[in-house]
């Protein structure tokens, strides 16, 4: 999805407005001609009808037909154009071009009922950009809106066709990867942040190097059971991710019994890191495995 806006231009309106206006204006003056033809072969020249009167009339209704069928045409066309438009507003990121959170919702039931049914992994990517705020603090809104545009960028060209990117809300995106596992979703993570790292948004104050994210990662029916225990947990994740200072992390949740350790080689989990955490910083009061 490009990111041009969906909204209708003042000058669509008027050439709409015109069309319009010109066939409703042919199909009264076709209309009037042939009540004022019959009323005058009736009431001024009863003559009998001739070949030429059975001529006129069918020459007025032809031309009468053709501006209604013209008319119909362009209606239907008009309502086509005007149907895909307003879907594209009502699931498109004005902003970057992408889904936004109503989009989200609708493609990950999809998704998720049909992972349901066969038995496929589905595997979601919830991502916050770190230092946003700073960013719209010390350079304004503008270079935010560039850092939200880029990113939806990144995201396009780290994702297959088959793949959804979002935006959740804020500096918030989620990527949906239908049948892939968590751990091929780290390839996704790690392409994500590598090319983040390297971009490069030109902005009214100068330019900015490289983007950062934290990134959780879950899988149906891996970690979570249900449509929104799998976003839910992608998210903490996230979040724990943040607090770990990792670029990101896969899910260790069970989505039926207590969280367990679990073997994903070199990759770390949300154990692993709390663990981790904990065991770095013993002054740290609140911190638990939990």
């Amino acid at each position: 999805m490009g990111g041009k806006k969906r909204s209708i231009k003042l000058g669509e309106l008027r050439n709409i407005k015109a069309r319009i206006v010109f066939n409703f204006t042919g199909l009264s003056l076709i209309s009037m001609m042939i009540i004022s033809y019959i009323g005058v072969r009736v009431f001024i020249l009863p003559d009998k009808i001739t070949f030429l009167d059975f001529l006129m009339l069918c020459v007025f209704a032809m031309a009468s037909l053709m501006m209604a069928v013209a008319q119909i045409h362009f209606l239907r066309q008009l309502i086509t154009r005007s149907g895909k438009r307003i879907e594209d507003m009502t699931y498109t990121d004005e902003l970057t071009g992408i889904g936004n959170r109503r989009h989200v919702a609708r493609f990950l039931d999809e998704e998720f009922a049909e992972a349901e049914l066969a038995s496929h992994p589905l595997s979601v990517l919830f991502i916050d950009l770190n230092k946003f705020k700073q960013i719209n603090d010390q350079l304004g809104h503008a270079a935010g809106d560039a850092v939200l545009r880029e990113f939806a960028k990144v995201l396009r060209g780290s994702t297959r066709d088959t793949d959804f990117v979002g935006r959740a809300g804020g500096d918030e995106f989620v990527v949906i990867l239908p049948g892939t596992s968590a751990e091929f979703a780290t390839v996704v993570a790690r392409r994500i942040t590598e090319k983040a790292a390297l971009a490069k948004i030109a902005h009214e104050s100068g330019a900015i190097d490289g983007i950062s994210a934290s990134i959780g990662i879950s899988e149906f029916p891996k970690n979570a059971a249900s449509r929104n225990a799998l976003i839910e947990d992608a998210d903490r994740t996230m979040y724990a991710a943040k607090f770990a200072g990792v670029k990101f992390l896969l899910s260790d949740s069970q989505p039926d019994s207590a969280p367990e350790q679990a073997e994903r080689g070199h990759v770390t989990t949300l154990s692993d890191t709390i663990k981790n955490v904990v065991e770095s910083a013993p002054a740290v009061k609140g911190c638990s495995n939990a």
